[in-house]
């Protein structure tokens, strides 16, 4: 599904693979659920340990062909050589990865980037050559954050090689703000406090 939203690029099928991931990860947090009459705390720690030893491969693959790992996940590695990779290049590698898995272990392409900024575990900005750079992740794009934070962090990630690199400059401006606020309007965010909270043990 992922290979034929990447191909038509339909939010139909963005959605599908969506809500399969859903599922996917809900089935594996029953097997590891405690107090369940069918959970498997056996099976859970299988695939987790399983998942370890395939990623972990990935990337000694990965070393010992001269690649540096910019970023690695649950399920996914990024990668550079420090040169322009075309694309029969990235299908050729693709498939010399490949060959270390069984069948049905396979990794996908899942885009060339000029640029890779990681912020934090699953919190990054990918940018393709001649696009706007994407930001992904809740650290970046949280809604309960305070405005000027948000903003903070997204001009110092614009700095951090995808526009120019002066993100000291950015840094020191914010600084200099903090410390002749006349408001703090733009600081601050409302969240609510439940009685549970307040009388809390």
């Amino acid at each position: 599904v992922k290979s034929l939203h990447d191909e038509d690029l339909k939010k139909y099928h963005d959605d599908l693979q969506s809500s399969q991931k859903i599922f996917i990860n809900s089935a594996y947090g029953f097997l590891g659920a405690t107090g369940l009459n069918f959970n498997s705390p056996e099976d859970a720690a299988f695939i987790t340990k399983t998942g370890r030893e395939i990623l972990q491969k990935s990337i000694d693959w990965a070393k010992k062909n001269n690649f540096q790992i910019v970023n690695a996940d649950t399920d996914s590695i990024s990668i550079t050589n420090g040169t322009l990779l075309h694309e029969g290049d990235r299908k050729f590698l693709l498939e010399r990865l490949n060959s270390q898995f069984p069948r049905l272990i396979q990794f996908e392409d899942d885009g060339y980037y000029e640029i890779v900024v990681v912020l934090k575990s699953k919190n990054y900005v990918l940018k393709k050559k001649g696009e706007k750079p994407k930001y992904k992740g809740s650290a970046i794009k949280a809604t309960l954050k305070e405005p000027r934070l948000k903003k903070f962090i997204l001009d110092v990630l614009k700095e951090l090689g995808l526009e120019r690199n002066n993100y000291l400059e950015v840094y020191n401006s914010y600084v200099k703000e903090i410390m002749t606020l006349s408001s703090i309007e733009g600081w601050v965010v409302k969240k609510t406090v439940t009685d549970k909270v307040l009388e809390s043990d």
